[in-house]
């Protein structure tokens, strides 16, 4: 966890570097391409084939992922990094919050009073 922390940090800091000179969804397409040819790498090492029968559920949560990665990155190109990075941390309360309005989820008293005074 503190290696994946450490990671986040220097790609916010590059992508807010990076922010004077491209557009984020310039360095997003560069950070993604990057990764996939990583993975691709690894994969083709491995003798592993990217296929799979749940290909639709891959693609959802790909397109959910890139978005969500998009507005990241919007957000470390146009706010102070400390905001940008606070926003990017609330992600759980949102998440929470789709849990109880969609899935009609029951939260205990206390996760509520966490969830409410987290979003205050």
């Amino acid at each position: 966890m503190l290696l994946a922390a450490l990671f986040f940090a220097l790609m916010s800091m590059f992508v807010k570097l990076g922010a004077s000179s491209y557009g984020s969804v310039e360095l997003l397409f560069w950070r993604t391409l990057i990764g996939a040819v990583c993975l691709g790498s690894v994969m083709a090492w491995r003798g592993q084939s990217p296929l799979t029968p749940l290909w639709l559920g891959h693609l959802k949560r790909s397109f959910i992922g890139y978005l969500s990665m998009s507005a990241l990155f919007y957000a470390l190109t146009r706010l102070p990094l400390s905001t940008a990075v606070t926003l990017n941390y609330t992600s759980s309360l949102f998440f929470a919050l789709i849990c109880v309005v969609k899935l009609k989820d029951h939260l205990t008293r206390p996760v509520l009073l966490a969830l409410l005074s987290g979003f205050a």
